[in-house]
C-alpha cells in the first residue's frame, strides 16, 4: 500500500513523516486497547486469499503472465527460489539474471573487471525459479496506492537510499520505455493538526544544518496571514532564489488544501501503475531467458519451508547444495538458496517471525471526480469545461488530534490518474480517478487492520470514510484558488467509486524493513524424527556467527516488512539481497560508489530479539 500508518511502540510504522516524528516524541500511541495492540499479535499469517478483492491495478492482467507456468510441471530443483512476484521478487529476479551492476557506469580497473566477469558468469548460470501463490503481482504491489515518494526530511538513516531507489526507478523506466504511467511530480504533505506540523517544521529546520542538500528538496508552506499574498518561506536560501525566478510560490489554497494548518512539499514523488512496472520486468525476463534459467510458476502457493534431508535429494540432483525443501500443492522443489519476498505473509513460512512482521490490512478506493457518473469512461470536453480538478501533486494527509467520533489519526494518501479527453484519441486513459487510501483508524474488524492477512473483503466503515472524506480537506473545484483560504464548504462531498480493494502490508517492530539472511533461530527447526538432515552443526554455526548479520550461510534470505512504504525501498533492497546471495556485496559497492543498504534494515541478532 502507499502511505503507511502508525501502530504502537511494539510494531511501528515507518510511515508518514509527521506521524513518525510524533511517535518518536511520544505524543501518539494509537494502540489504545489490548485488541489493537500489535504486541499481542503472534499468530502466523495464512496463505493469500483465494478470492481477493478486485484491485484497480489488476483490472487488465498481462496475457503473458495470467495463469503463467513457464513449464507445465513444477521444477524439481533450483539454485535460487524466489517466493513472491511483487516488486521485491521481480527485482530480485531482475538483478539475479540481468546483473546487480547492470546499471553501473563503465570503467573498472583490471582486477575488478576480472572479478566482475566471474560474477557475471555466476549470474548467467543461476537457475532461478519464482513461485507465486496467486497471479503474478497480485499481492501488496498490485494493491497499493500507486505512488512512490522517498522520505526526505525525517528519516535521515534511509533518506539517501530512498532517493537513490526513486531515481533508479525513474531512470530504468525511461531507459526501457516501460509503459507504467510513471509521472514525476512533487509530493504535498498536508498537516491537519498544529502540533504535528510544528514538529515537522522543526525537523526541516534541523535538516538545514545537518543535511542542507536534503533541505534544498523541501519547502515549508505556512498559512497566509490576513492581508498577505503569500506564505512565510522556510526553504533554504538557494531554493528561495530559484523560486523567485520561477513560478509563484505555492500557497495552501493553490495546493488545494486551504484548511490545512500547513504543508511541506517534497521535490521528488511519482505516481505510477505498479502492476505494469512489475509485469514488464517479469515479461522481459521470460522472453530473454530459457526455462532452465528463469522459471515463473503462478498459482503455486508455498505451504511450508524446511531443511532438506538426504532422503529428499534424488541421485540426479546437484547434491548436498540443495539444502531447502519448499512444499506446494503441486509438489516439492529443492533449492540451494531461498529469497522470501513475502512481506505480510512471511510468518506463514517462518512462524517464529509472527511478531516480527505483522500483517496489516489497508484499503484503497478509485473515486470518480464529482462531475462524473459511474458509467463515464472518457471526457467529451476538456477537464476544465467538465468541471474536473486536475491535481498537480501527490498528497499525504496527516493529523493527530481528536476528530470525528473519537478517531484521532489521519494518514491518508492520494494520487490522480491521467485525465484523457476525446480530443486525445491516440492516448489511453480515463476520467482522472482519485486513488485514495487510508482511513485505517475507522477499521472495525480487526481494529486498525492489525493482524489481518485476508484481502478478500472490504471494511464498510473504511469504505464510507474513503468515499466521503476526500473533499474536504481537498478542494475539488476545477479552478485552482490562489487565495481566500478557508472559504470552501466544510461539508463532505461524497464521491462514487469504480473500485475498492484491500491489500496486506507487513509491519515490523521498529518501523524498518527486514533485509538480509534469516537467523538460524528464526528458521524452521530440523525435523526431530529425521536424523539425516544436512545441517547437523547448526547450533555450532549459529554460535560462531554471533556479532554479525547472523544466518549467513543458512541459505534463506528475507526482503520484507516495508511498513506500507515499499515502493521507494524495495527495488534496491532486492539488489542488496542478490548481492548477498551471490557473495558480491564488496565488489558492488566499489563498482557503483552508491548508497549502501541502511544498517537499520539489517536483520541482526539484536533486531531479532528486540521487544
Amino acid at each position: 500500500m502507499a502511505a503507511p500508518n502508525s501502530t504502537s511502540s511494539t510494531v511501528q510504522a515507518q510511515s508518514s513523516p509527521a506521524i513518525s516524528l510524533l511517535r518518536d516524541e511520544g505524543h501518539i500511541n494509537p494502540g489504545r486497547d489490548s485488541d489493537s495492540d500489535p504486541s499481542t499479535i503472534s499468530v502466523p499469517a495464512g496463505l493469500p486469499s483465494a478470492n481477493p478483492t478486485k484491485s484497480y491495478w489488476l483490472q487488465n492482467l498481462s496475457p503473458v503472465l495470467e495463469g503463467h507456468r513457464t513449464t507445465p510441471e513444477l521444477p524439481a530443483e533450483a539454485d535460487v527460489v524466489i517466493v513472491g512476484s511483487g516488486i521485491t521478487g521481480a527485482f530480485a529476479g531482475w538483478f539475479l539474471k540481468m546483473g546487480v551492476d547492470s546499471d553501473a557506469p563503465p570503467g573498472l580497473d583490471d582486477g575488478l573487471q576480472e572479478e566482475e566477469d566471474l560474477y557475471k558468469r555466476m549470474e548467467i548460470n543461476q537457475k532461478v525459479v519464482m513461485l507465486e501463490a496467486r497471479e503474478a503481482c497480485s499481492g501488496a504491489t498490485g494493491r497499493n496506492g500507486g505512488h512512490c515518494q522517498p522520505q526526505v526530511y525525517f528519516s535521515l538513516t534511509s533518506a539517501e537510499f530512498e532517493l537513490e531507489t526513486y531515481h533508479f526507478l525513474e531512470k530504468l523506466i525511461k531507459k526501457y520505455d516501460i509503459p507504467c504511467d510513471w509521472v514525476s511530480q512533487s509530493g504535498v504533505h498536508a498537516f491537519l493538526s498544529q502540533d504535528i506540523f510544528d514538529l515537522a517544521k522543526d525537523g526541516v529546520e534541523d535538516l538545514k544544518t545537518t543535511h542542507p542538500h536534503l533541505a534544498a528538496q523541501v519547502t515549508v508552506i505556512n498559512p497566509t496571514s490576513p492581508g498577505s499574498d503569500n506564505e512565510t518561506d522556510s526553504t533554504s536560501p538557494d531554493t528561495q532564489a530559484k523560486n523567485k525566478n520561477s513560478r509563484p510560490k505555492p500557497t495552501l489554497s493553490s495546493l488545494r488544501i486551504p484548511h490545512a494548518k500547513g504543508a511541506i512539499i517534497q521535490q521528488h514523488a511519482a505516481s505510477l501503475w505498479p502492476y505494469k512496472l512489475v509485469s514488464w520486468l517479469l515479461e522481459h525476463l521470460l522472453s530473454k531467458f530459457t526455462s532452465d534459467e528463469f522459471n515463473l510458476q503462478t498459482n503455486t502457493p508455498v505451504t511450508s519451508l524446511r531443511r532438506a534431508s538426504r532422503s529428499d535429494i534424488p541421485t540426479t540432483s546437484a547434491g548436498n547444495s540443495r539444502q531447502w525443501l519448499l512444499s506446494t500443492p503441486r509438489g516439492n522443489i529443492l533449492a540451494n538458496k531461498v529469497i522470501l519476498a513475502t512481506n505480510g505473509y512471511t510468518s506463514h513460512l517462518l512462524p517464529k517471525m509472527s511478531d516480527l512482521i505483522v500483517p496489516v490490512r489497508g484499503q484503497v478506493a478509485a473515486l470518480l471526480p464529482p462531475a462524473f457518473s459511474q458509467s463515464t469512461t472518457r471526457l467529451q470536453q476538456s477537464a476544465k469545461e467538465a468541471g474536473i480538478a486536475k491535481l498537480d501533486y501527490t498528497y499525504l494527509y496527516i493529523a493527530s488530534e481528536p476528530g470525528e467520533e473519537g478517531h484521532n489519526t489521519k494518514e491518508d494518501y492520494l494520487i490522480q490518474r491521467p485525465i484523457i479527453t476525446e480530443t486525445d484519441p491516440q492516448i489511453k486513459g480515463g476520467p482522472g480517478e482519485y486513488i485514495f487510501g487510508g482511513g485505517r483508524d475507522f477499521a472495525s474488524s480487526p481494529a486498525y487492520g492489525l493482524g489481518e492477512w485476508r484481502d478478500d473483503s472490504i471494511d464498510q466503515d473504511v469504505s464510507t470514510y474513503l468515499k466521503g472524506h476526500l473533499s474536504p480537506p481537498l478542494d475539488l473545484r476545477p479552478e485552482v484558488q490562489i487565495s481566500n483560504e478557508g472559504t470552501i464548504n466544510n461539508k463532505s462531498l461524497p464521491l462514487n467509486d469504480t473500485y475498492q480493494w484491500t491489500g496486506i502490508m507487513g509491519f515490523t517492530r521498529d518501523g524498518h524493513p527486514l533485509v538480509g539472511p534469516v537467523p538460524a533461530s528464526l528458521l524452521p527447526d530440523p525435523d526431530a524424527d529425521n536424523s539425516d538432515t544436512l545441517n547437523e552443526n547448526e547450533a555450532a554455526r549459529s554460535e560462531q556467527g554471533k556479532g554479525r548479520a547472523i544466518g549467513e550461510g543458512e541459505g534463506v534470505w528475507i526482503c520484507a516488512g516495508y511498513n506500507g512504504h515499499g515502493m521507494p525501498v524495495a527495488a534496491l533492497s532486492a539488489r542488496a539481497i542478490v548481492e548477498q546471495v551471490l557473495g558480491r556485496s564488496s565488489l558492488s559497492s566499489r563498482r557503483r560508489g552508491a548508497e549502501t543498504l541502511p544498517t537499520e534494515f539489517d536483520l541482526t541478532e539484536e533486531r531479532a530479539s528486540f521487544t
